[in-house]
């Protein structure tokens, strides 16, 4: 008979060979003829642990610590296996046991750490790794733990190091490649983020979540093709990639296949439905309307998924992260959308508890009437030369500093002139953190009076950050025209001819109409040189008829008025302006042709025009067409500097009007339409009569600098918002 000894020498010999039958024979067998043995009674319940018979294996190593109590190993172990069997929490009280017992194991440090990393117990497990790393400093899996417990933190530079010193250690650690791909991509560093995936995958080819992240860094600069094709290698490598699927969803959306992103919506719901990813998939909208009926039906459809989600029971962790920013294409469909945007964001609120936060200061009475400034913070996700730089930088330039302190919070991304501008136009400059709660946490601090939105619906950081209450007064304006839905925003902050009569009605926000709209915009510098029809590939003979706008902003209704024009103007080109995805173009085309037939053969798309081109093509275009339902606003801005006319119908909504409320600015009428007819017939006279074409450009450029760097505008803003300010 073999003695107790050999038995068990045998029985860890199988084991560290693999032979998990005989190894685990061969334990039983010594426990048998010596069950007081707690150290092989650990050593079986290591082996069925590896096997993954996580309860029996549990079972065995209680067994052996009522043997041994202060073991301080089985207590490690133990929670090693708690924490496998998804019982983090159990599994704490014993690494905390094993490190009372032996308190220099860095390892229980360790899995301690990741115990809380489980329980998203973030600073808990920085201080768990910090602790480990005392006793092991070159650990990779150390460093790398406690990146991953930073960036949750919101401390990117911190996480940075981390990873990097992980990968100093040990080059080759796919891991921490991604992990680095991570935080440069928060921080909208996305060439970098591709550049640290494709190091991760020369060294592992078959690792999935690096394609899949850097398909998310591909996608976020619009490489759209390129991110499907990531998505896809993903897909191959795992196909149960839940993440993989919602993240193919998001590109094929992004390109205008709407079919293809409710599909591959649906499969990922199928394999992992999350309560974020429903509201997603809930939210899908159409880019390019196909048809006024196709409006109707998506409509129907929104309705219904939102009734539904109301009455789930939802839990979000992270929506800027897990939904990112819902709805945004529900402003070009031309309805009123006070109804869906409140929904959402109900529906967004009750499934997440982290959105209901009031900063410190606000819960005071203090403040309404003090002396010292009224403290002003601007935020945006656009502050450099876009829409929303250009409409609110002489704001922030131009607020009175006797009576108001201005703050501007700046995220990451662009850093232009027009950002530094911008940034040299407040008070102070903060650069906020791209992740929600440091965020917020940061502009807390700041304890403003009034928070200030130029546009909420364009982002998803700001669009969540709306929804805490950060100040006494927090309002918004027009550069998203579409009210919100957040209850936390007071006021939308708009003009009385940007309203119609009715337009209370279309907000939650309480509506202000001040008498002058709501920017101080600088007068844009005219082209030097102007560029010829030739050089932008026009026929010389032809008139050309500009739409300059999104591709997106087209709505079903304009094809109509744009056959007018060309059925009656056969010399009449009209001129689009591509998308940043061609799948855009090609969609509109195909509505097109269905609607206009052989008359869409002179709708010309021209590429994307950097700015003095873009100004260019407004100084040398006949007539400017305002779409229906959503027209220009920087764009009119830029249009009427160079005296280019532009036709406009102002609808029932503000998204329709700023073209009209620039024209009562300067006090002129001759290209306001009265309806689609209308439009058409000025469209064709402009575009037809030289005469009255050069009569209209010289009276717009006789009046426009009523638009331009208006006191009025900032006196009417600074009185609201003390008026504001003083009312809480």
């Amino acid at each position: 008979m073999v003695n107790l000894a050999e038995l068990l020498q045998l029985a860890v010999a199988r084991h560290r060979a693999g032979e998990w039958d005989q190894a685990e024979q061969a334990y039983r067998q010594v426990l048998e003829r010596a069950p007081g043995e707690s150290g092989v009674r650990h050593d079986l319940a290591w082996l069925l642990y590896q096997r993954g018979r996580h309860g029996e294996a549990i079972e065995q190593l209680n067994s052996a610590i009522a043997t041994r109590p202060n073991q301080a190993l089985f207590h490690s172990h133990l929670g090693v296996m708690l924490r496998g069997a998804g019982k983090p929490e159990e599994a704490i009280g014993h690494f905390q046991t094993a490190l009372r017992l032996v308190p220099s194991n860095f390892e229980a440090h360790y899995n301690l750490g990741n115990a809380y990393q489980q329980l998203a117990r973030f600073e808990l497990a920085a201080e768990s790794y910090r602790s480990a790393l005392l006793g092991a400093p070159d650990d990779p899996d150390i460093h790398l733990n406690l990146g991953v417990a930073l960036k949750e933190l919101g401390q990117l530079d911190a996480a940075r190091r981390s990873f990097e010193r992980a990968l100093a250690i040990k080059p080759d650690f796919a891991d921490a490649w991604v992990n680095l791909g991570i935080v440069c991509k928060v921080e909208a560093n996305y060439s970098e983020a591709v550049a640290c995936y494709q190091r991760a995958l020369e060294i592992n080819p078959q690792n999935a979540l690096a394609y899949n992240n850097m398909g998310s860094a591909l996608q976020a600069q619009d490489q759209l093709v390129s991110a499907i094709a990531c998505y896809e290698k993903a897909l191959g490598l795992n196909p149960r990639y839940a993440t993989a699927y919602s993240n193919l969803a998001e590109a094929y959306h992004a390109q205008g296949n709407t079919s293809q992103a409710v599909a591959c919506f649906g499969e990922s719901l199928r394999l992992g439905a999350s309560d974020a990813l429903k509201i997603k998939a809930a939210l899908v909208l159409p880019v390019i309307l196909e048809s006024v009926q196709q409006i109707s039906d998506v409509r129907e459809r929104l309705g219904q998924h939102l009734d539904r989600l109301a009455d789930e029971k939802l839990a979000i962790r992270d929506p800027v992260l897990s939904v990112g920013l819902p709805a945004f294409y529900l402003a070009y469909q031309g309805r009123n959308e006070r109804r869906f945007q409140s929904q959402i964001a109900h529906i967004l609120r009750r499934a997440t508890p982290l959105l209901e936060y009031v900063a410190p200061h606000c819960l005071t009475a203090e403040g309404a009437g003090r002396k010292r400034r009224i403290k002003v913070g601007f935020i945006s996700q656009h502050f450099y030369a876009h829409t929303i730089g250009k409409l609110n930088a002489g704001l922030i330039h131009k607020l009175d500093r006797d009576r108001f302190e201005v703050v501007v919070f700046r995220l990451p991304g662009h850093d232009d002139g027009m950002a530094q501008f911008i940034s040299q136009g407040a008070d102070a400059c903060l650069a906020v953190s791209p992740q929600f709660v440091p965020a917020r946490r940061q502009i807390a601090e700041q304890q403003l009076d009034v928070l200030f939105f130029p546009d909420i619906g364009m982002d998803a950081l700001t669009y969540y950050l709306a929804h805490a209450r950060l100040a006494p007064v927090q309002c918004v304006t027009w550069g998203h025209p579409l009210t919100t839905g957040i209850p936390t925003i007071d006021y939308f902050i708009s003009s009385r001819d940007l309203e119609p009569d009715e337009a209370d009605s279309h907000y939650t926000e309480r509506l202000v109409r001040l008498p002058h709209l709501t920017n101080y915009y600088y007068k844009p510098t005219p082209p030097r040189h102007a560029k010829t029809r030739q050089e932008f590939g026009f026929d010389p003979a032809a008139h050309l008829y500009v739409c300059p706008q999104s591709l997106f902003k087209l709505h079903p209704d304009n094809d109509l008025v744009f056959g007018d024009i060309l059925r009656q103007d056969p010399l009449a080109r009209i001129v689009l302006i591509e998308g940043k995805q061609p799948a855009w173009a090609a969609l509109l085309r195909q509505r097109q042709q269905k609607a206009l037939g052989s008359r869409a053969d002179r709708i010309q798309l021209i590429p994307f025009q950097p700015l003095t081109d873009f100004r260019q093509l407004l100084a040398l275009a006949d007539v400017i067409l305002d779409p229906l339902h959503f027209g220009g606003g920087d764009t009119s801005y830029e249009a009427f500097a160079v005296g280019a006319p532009i036709v406009t119908l102002p609808g029932g909504f503000l998204r329709s009007r700023i073209t009209y409320a620039l024209y009562r600015a300067m006090g002129l009428s001759d290209c306001i339409a009265t309806d689609a007819d209308d439009y058409a017939a000025r469209a064709v006279r402009l575009g037809t009569d030289a005469d009255w074409r050069s009569h209209v450009r010289s009276r717009i450029l006789a009046a426009n600098g009523a638009l331009y760097e208006n006191p009025s505008s900032v006196a009417e803003l600074e009185a609201f918002l003390a008026e504001a300010v003083a009312a809480r």
